[in-house]
């Protein structure tokens, strides 16, 4: 998952992290899930980066769409 700014006590937050840039949608998917991910890949999300869930220690893939 993306990291949001830090908040800031003598500045205003902003609405959306990413204020003014092109619509961005972020998921997660487990990377054994190879169905779901043709899916989203089909779809235009592409591979950010990946971690393991500490619930069930399976590897996830944050995938990012943006929009052109």
């Amino acid at each position: 998952c993306p990291q949001r700014p830090p908040f800031h006590r003598d500045r205003p937050r902003p609405a959306h992290p990413f204020e003014g840039q092109a619509p961005t949608d972020y998921l997660q998917v487990y990377q054994n899930n190879q169905r779901a991910l043709a899916f989203y890949q089909r779809e235009g999300f592409s591979p950010l980066g990946q971690d393991t869930e500490p619930e069930t220690g399976q590897v996830q893939l944050t995938l990012v769409w943006r929009k052109s």
